[in-house]
């Protein structure tokens, strides 16, 4: 795997990631790699250089960043085989912790001269895709207010490149404390693997995660989940108290998984979430899709991964 296109977030802590004195370029420059960097501003420029490396001859996508440039890749790829690893630069690296990826670009050479190959699933919703958890209502707003910070405020993006994946923890608190109408009721038809037969359930919830792995900001929020199974997990919060979410919370911030007595949970292949008004969907912590409808599905082994 010698031909490769280095993907390079703009939010990237480092764009130029070191091994002692060596920088990333130098070191795959030394092992033969030829490479191109691109670090683009928009994700139309993502979708040119992947168009053109699936006619170049490109062998595969290095990704320096978090679970966003990840998904921009990813979009971009349009479920093209070209298989991609990842130099986790992000805030929360979701992903790649749990790929068992680590920061250290000698670790992303030995990945790269071996070459080995798996398949990993994807989710799509409204046509829109991603691999590591989304959903609605609280963890929604708690992922889009990092989001939102990161973009518009210069202090705060310098802030959270010091807290990290703990920044995520901090905007749930808040939007617990401070946000109205935290919960409220949605319709879920979903249908179980290898049965034809839907369900469907009107529920009051704070929120809904969709889980194609289990954790989400360092947090086991769906331990159970995995991404290589065909099927995702359906997550429901409860409608509690702010104190009996801050407690779930504090419960997760301790090591503590979430268990069946926290929340309800579902596992399924296919869903429709319908929502009494438009409301965001986060995919990977960013915005993905607002609507009031969602149709989610799985997409089984549809990315390949470098590892």
């Amino acid at each position: 795997m010698k031909s490769l296109l280095v993907v390079v977030s703009q939010f990237a802590r480092c764009t130029r990631w070191r091994s002692g004195s060596d920088s990333l370029e130098s070191l795959l420059a030394r092992d033969h790699f030829r490479t191109r960097f691109l670090y683009p501003r928009a994700q139309a420029e993502v979708e040119e250089a992947i168009q053109e490396s699936l006619g170049d001859g490109t062998q595969g996508v290095v990704i320096v960043g978090g679970d966003g440039t990840v998904t921009q890749v990813i979009t971009a790829l349009h479920g093209n085989p070209l298989p991609v690893t990842i130099l986790p630069a992000g805030t929360a690296n979701d992903f790649s912790r749990e790929l068992g990826f680590s920061s250290d670009p000698t670790e992303l050479l030995a990945r790269l001269r071996v070459g080995r190959i798996r398949g990993v699933d994807l989710l799509d919703v409204n046509g829109r895709r991603f691999c590591t958890i989304g959903g609605l209502g609280l963890p929604a707003h708690g992922a889009l207010s990092v989001s939102r910070w990161r973009k518009t405020h210069r202090l705060l993006a310098s802030s959270i490149k010091v807290l990290g994946t703990s920044v995520y923890h901090v905007a749930v608190v808040a939007n617990i404390l401070f946000r109205p109408g935290i919960s409220s009721t949605i319709e879920l038809t979903y249908r179980v693997p290898g049965d034809s037969v839907e369900s469907h359930l009107q529920v009051r919830t704070s929120g809904v995660l969709i889980a194609n792995q289990g954790g989400l900001a360092g947090l086991r929020v769906s331990p159970e989940s995995r991404n290589d199974d065909g099927v995702f997990e359906i997550v429901l919060l409860p409608p509690g108290t702010r104190a009996h979410l801050l407690k779930m919370l504090f419960k997760l911030l301790g090591g503590d998984p979430l268990s069946s007595s926290d929340v309800t949970l579902y596992q399924a292949s296919e869903a429709r979430l319908r929502c009494p008004q438009p409301c965001v969907f986060f995919g990977d912590g960013e915005l993905l899709e607002t609507a009031a409808e969602f149709r989610l599905s799985s997409r089984p082994g549809l990315l390949r991964v470098i590892y």
